[in-house]
């Protein structure tokens, strides 16, 4: 919509089911990267730990990719305070995920 020089975005009543469809791939690749890779059991608290990791380091990539794609991106400030923030949590979680998957020797 745009009225007197300036322009709104609207997302589309699609974008939520984009989301979730999006979410379900992303976690449908860390069951495939988890077959893939050969890690020892450590049962289901690890197992649980892990998941959230992987879930929590998705989240937001995935909400923003769900919003470019339905044309409702931010612009400026907010497009960087959201990358940066992405970034950051996609780091630690990360960082968490990959910590928990190294051998620790006693």
């Amino acid at each position: 919509m745009e009225v007197a020089g300036g322009a709104a975005w609207f997302p589309p009543e699609v974008k939520g089911s984009l989301a979730y469809w999006l979410y379900l791939a992303f976690i449908g690749l860390g069951v495939l990267l988890w077959g893939l890779l050969p890690v020892r059991w450590d049962g289901v608290l690890m197992l649980a730990y892990r998941a959230f990791c992987w879930t929590a380091m998705g989240f937001l990539p995935v909400r923003m990719a769900a919003d470019a794609l339905a044309g409702n991106l931010g612009t400026g400030l907010a497009l960087t305070a959201e990358i940066v923030g992405c970034l950051l949590i996609a780091a630690i979680t990360g960082t968490m995920l990959v910590r928990s998957l190294t051998r620790r020797r006693p």
